[in-house]
């Protein structure tokens, strides 16, 4: 019904391996496709959750810098009408950019606004928005605040977009009512703002507001987030964020590059790839054993059978070695054709020996056809299965022969190009004729690399290696010879060089920031082992990374000695260069200026910073500083003399520890002011008063079970309970909890913390 049982077997082998392939096919597309279009999506809620969370940790930041001005007694006693000089002191302009705040409203018990600005986006005009007018109702939601720790936050809808939004009850700085009214903070969500914010959630996304409708329709019900593929390289992930009322507000969308799905698709086609290969060598094998076993043997003796039935011939054997059923079979056939025999050997003994005789001669025939069959068979397969290119070109120039992979590294095909001569070949990257040139001159040339275009226009280095063969005609002499595609080998061996590379500039770049370490060590005091100015101390200092952009003093003077602690933009390399600035300008001001005064000394280090940096020119680009806390200990007039910018300092004496605040201004930014004029705070300590300072790196640590800042209230009440140990016990104490609240949270900071009794 199908031929011959060799094309049966064909039929059944082939038909079977395209089925498994097939099988195969489907069961990727199933189960290992769609495991990596899930970790796709998985990866896409992650972008987006991590948008949503940089709109919660800016609304957080707010907060607290609103809490910062919610607790304090100055803004208590100004709602009060107590405090006169507040606006001048503290709400000029600066502020609002210092802070990037765009809307500041203060407003009394009464509803009536005690202070109220908005700001554009640039911060040159004020503005007027619906709702915030000069009088509040106290039951109004921003306004009203029944307790002492309430807040509200969120984002708050304006005719202008939406602003980031907190309001909350102004107390005193030690946390206690009555509570005088509400402060009111915002901030414009701006396009600035969202770019920052994809900077640092390194997501490009964009928002929308949901208009009224949809709103209005809303009912709670809807799925977190929206993933959906937009098309085969592009998917899409969508996520509404509440306003501070819990409404829809606005739509975060971002489209993400579909890299998961394609590196499962190329994965997947690999597999086919790989199994359709090794398939096909298996197939093969199989079918050459099945040919050497059993097929040729069969055929074989079919064809005895057969010859021996067309020639009328029994002297043909069928006698083989064989025990399976063939050579049952071929024995039979065997034992029949010598009874046949044995009955006409007296007759027919003359023609029998001829016979037998051309008979042999036949037989050495078709062995040797079929052996020459097989060879060229083979050497056919070989030809035209090989990666590398034969070629033959006649003494002329003429191309003979060349192998069919000739179409992998040009335009051609075999059968286009052959008798050709080189002259009509296109090889624009390789110059042919003079490449035969050298082959005749020199007889060989091995490994000759060159450029040449495929048939996509892609150039593929080859080594070509050719050598001429003479003939005593030279027009019988021809050239032979291969060409190699050795584009990916020189790839790979110029990635490893360049890794070389890599790796050895990166050994050098740590090596050089580990020294820095040691330099900026030798530039830090040993507070604790210093006897002659200080007699009890302790210090904290962990940088973040190697090295630190937290750095702090002890220079003794004439009357006493100062200690400063000094927060430079930043941490680890940017941040230690800061501190070099800061540790030139300290000890110019202090040891060659010879100044004592704790706030003066503030607001030369901040012109010194602004014109080193150059920062007090419009044009440039850089807009660093720091902050700094500073202490002048008079030993003679037995007087403590503190001034801060952005930095405070805790004091624990007579079993009271309360906080001292510095100036909100900072040193050296493009916005600070070089005529600002800092605060002194002056105490006189008695036996035994201690005094703390510190960077922010510490109080801004995130931890703990809400995963939220340290806080300066927690420093204060550690403090307070440990203020009776010795120094050495203290710091451990601090460090425990430090630790113990951190858990396995990253650093956020560089930390310094500074203990000291005077």
């Amino acid at each position: 019904m199908f031929g011959t049982i060799k094309q049966k077997a064909w039929i059944i082998l082939v038909t079977f391996f395209f089925l498994f392939l097939v099988i195969d096919i489907a069961l990727q597309k199933i189960f290992v496709l769609a495991d990596f279009e899930a970790l796709e999506r998985i990866e896409t809620q992650k972008d987006i959750e991590r948008c949503i969370m940089a709109f919660d940790r800016e609304i957080y930041h707010l907060d607290i810098l609103n809490n910062d001005w919610a607790a304090w007694s100055d803004t208590h006693s100004f709602v009060a009408g107590d405090n006169p000089e507040f606006v001048e002191a503290n709400l000029p302009v600066d502020t609002f950019k210092g802070n990037h705040l765009h809307l500041l409203y203060i407003i009394n018990l009464s509803g009536e606004v005690v202070f109220g600005k908005i700001f554009d986006e640039t911060w040159k005009n004020e503005l007027s928005l619906k709702g915030f007018q000069s009088t509040f109702r106290p039951e109004d939601f921003l306004v009203k605040h029944e307790k002492l720790t309430s807040f509200k936050t969120g984002i708050y809808p304006t005719e202008r977009g939406y602003l980031f939004t907190s309001s909350r009850p102004i107390i005193t700085s030690e946390r206690k009512g009555p509570i005088n009214g509400t402060i009111i903070m915002g901030r414009f969500i701006s396009k600035s703002v969202l770019k920052e914010l994809s900077s640092q959630t390194r997501v490009n996304f964009t928002i929308s507001e949901i208009s009224p409708d949809t709103k209005a329709a809303y009912n709670g019900n809807e799925s977190k987030y929206i993933i959906e593929p937009k098309s085969r390289d592009i998917i899409e992930a969508r996520a509404v964020y509440k306003d501070m009322f819990g409404l829809p507000a606005l739509n975060m969308i971002i489209h993400v590059d579909r890299d998961i799905t394609k590196r499962g698709k190329k994965s997947m086609t690999f597999s086919v790839i790989t199994i359709i290969i090794v398939g096909t060598l298996i197939l093969l094998l199989i079918i050459a054993f099945l040919r050497f076993l059993i097929l040729s043997p069969l055929s074989k003796l079919v064809g005895k059978v057969t010859l021996m039935r067309s020639n009328q011939d029994i002297s043909i054997t069928f006698k083989t070695p064989r025990t399976d059923e063939l050579g049952i079979l071929s024995n039979e056939f065997e034992n029949t054709r010598q009874w046949i025999k044995q009955t006409n050997d007296n007759l027919e003994t003359l023609v029998s020996e001829r016979t037998q005789l051309a008979m042999d001669e036949l037989l050495e025939k078709n062995a040797a056809q079929e052996a020459l069959k097989v060879s060229e068979d083979k050497y056919k397969s070989i030809f035209e299965n090989m990666q590398e290119v034969y070629f033959e070109f006649s003494f002329d120039g003429v191309l003979i022969e060349v192998s069919p992979s000739i179409k992998i590294i040009s335009k051609y095909e075999r059968d286009d190009i052959i008798g050709l001569k080189y002259s009509e070949i296109d090889s624009s990257t390789f110059d042919l004729e003079s490449f035969f040139k050298k082959v005749k001159h020199k007889g060989e040339v091995v490994d000759y690399e060159a450029l040449l275009l495929d048939g996509n226009q892609r150039a593929r280095l080859c080594a070509i290696s050719a050598r001429l063969i003479s003939a005593n005609v030279q027009s019988n002499s021809k050239i032979v010879g291969s060409i190699r595609d050795i584009t990916q080998k020189a790839k790979q061996t110029r990635l490893e060089n360049e890794n070389r590379i890599t790796e050895a500039i990166n050994s050098k770049l740590i090596g050089s920031i580990r020294y820095a370490k040691v330099i900026q060590n030798s530039l830090l005091p040993n507070l604790g082992g210093d006897k002659e100015f200080m007699e009890n101390s302790f210090v904290l200092w962990m940088p973040k990374d190697v090295v630190s952009g937290d750095i702090y003093f002890k220079i003794p003077c004439s009357q006493g000695f100062i200690i400063a602690v000094i927060d430079c933009t930043g941490h680890g390399v940017p941040g230690a260069f800061m501190t070099i600035i800061a540790t030139s300008g300290f000890r110019r001001i202090v040891r060659d200026g010879g100044t004592r005064d704790p706030a003066l000394i503030l607001k030369a280090l901040n012109a010194f910073v602004k014109s080193n940096l150059q920062q007090d020119r419009e044009e440039t680009l850089s807009n660093e500083g720091l902050d700094a806390s500073i202490c002048f200990v008079n030993t003679e007039q037995k007087k403590l003399t503190f001034a801060g910018a952005r930095q405070s300092r805790i004091v624990s004496a007579e079993n009271k520890t309360y906080l001292i605040k510095g100036d909100r201004h900072s040193l050296g930014y493009k916005q600070s002011d070089t005529d600002f004029n800092f605060t002194n705070h002056e105490i006189e300590p008695g036996r035994h008063s201690l005094f703390y300072l510190f960077s922010d790196g510490i109080v801004d640590q995130l931890g703990g079970t809400k995963n939220i800042g340290f806080g300066v209230k927690r420093l204060i009440n550690l403090i307070a309970r440990i203020s009776e140990l010795p120094f050495d016990k203290q710091k451990e104490e601090i460090m425990h909890t430090f630790l113990e609240y951190k858990q396995n949270n990253e650093t956020q900071d560089d930390i310094t913390l500074i203990g000291f009794k005077a």
